[in-house]
């Protein structure tokens, strides 16, 4: 593309820009004000991505799969990070995380969408100073109110349901937050969200105030909008399963778990140490945290009420 498509976007407290239409871009260099951590997405040719170009780098990430083969896998030198996974192509990112190639035309555009927002955004804004964690999230009543648990737990479905009631979308996947005068704020994730394809609402056509389809993964995406900027984080969920659905006061062991769920957990310099220290000190200090339990994947009407009010009244 010239560089006249290009086209930008604001995500994760960075401002991204990209050769293509990225779900909520708007073309021309410039995203809207409020994110000034640049990232420059790119496309690459697949001979400098191969596998075989990377060998001599060390291995800092290759989580477990059922079956036991390596489908993911995060290597380390000089030049960067290099991502690979399975079916969804393979991925550098700079050392300082301002820029990012993305292999093209090896698998479909949806497929590179996905990756991005899930792995390589979110190692660019933690390479760039930001905490970025696993989780779900909206905005109501002026404050963040953020879902954590793992894959499975229902984190996109209580977001989404609340969504539906009013509140705004922060993000779907991966939270970006970091410590500013004081206290804890949240930059709005990218404006997509993946829909896993077992969602009853998927299944009876009801989501469509999320915002338009645009592509598939192994799941549906929309291009959902999200809050303008950064709010401050007003509370964490931790999400349990429970033979009732209940809110409760979360323990002593609950700020641990919410870092268990670290973005990019390859990244540990002592920079982000640092950070984790001070996020942890000003979330116990300055941010609600509660024990969200759920009795089905499917929260009722009256869940959802009982979540929503009580939401609403940590802002009052």
């Amino acid at each position: 593309m010239s560089e006249a498509s290009w086209c930008a976007l604001n995500a994760l407290g960075l401002s991204v820009q990209a050769p293509w239409p990225l779900p909520g871009a708007e073309a021309g260099e410039q995203a809207r004000a409020g994110a000034t951590r640049p990232l420059r997405l790119a496309w690459a040719a697949s001979e400098p991505l191969a596998e075989a170009e990377w060998t001599g780098a060390e291995c800092v990430f290759q989580p477990p799969f059922p079956d036991g083969e390596p489908h993911f896998s995060v290597r380390r030198d000089a030049r960067g990070f290099w991502l690979s996974f399975d079916d969804f192509g393979r991925y550098t990112v700079s050392p300082d995380g301002r820029a990012a190639a993305c292999e093209a035309d090896a698998v479909p555009v949806a497929y590179t969408e996905r990756f991005l927002f899930a792995q390589v955004l979110p190692l660019a804004a933690v390479l760039q100073g930001l905490d970025v964690v696993h989780a779900s999230a909206v905005a109501c009543e002026g404050g963040v109110a953020a879902f954590v648990g793992p894959s499975g737990a229902g984190k996109t479905t209580v977001a989404t349901r609340l969504v539906a009631r009013g509140a705004s979308l922060v993000t779907d996947d991966a939270l970006a937050l970091e410590v500013s005068h004081g206290a804890v704020v949240a930059h709005p994730g990218p404006p997509f969200v993946a829909i896993a394809p077992t969602d009853a609402a998927l299944a009876d056509g009801a989501l469509t105030w999320l915002g338009p389809r645009v592509g598939a993964s192994d799941k549906p995406h929309f291009a959902a909008s999200v809050c303008a900027g950064a709010l401050p984080l007003r509370a964490v969920y931790y999400l349990e399963e429970r033979a009732e659905f209940g809110i409760s006061a979360a323990t002593t062991e609950a700020v641990p778990r919410l870092l268990a769920h670290a973005a990019a957990p390859y990244v540990l310099t002592p920079k982000r140490q640092l950070a984790h220290l001070e996020l942890v000190s000003t979330v116990t200090s300055s941010v609600a945290q509660f024990s969200l339990t759920l009795a089905a994947r499917e929260p009722s009407d009256e869940e959802l009420g009982r979540l929503e009010r009580h939401i609403r009244g940590l802002g009052a």
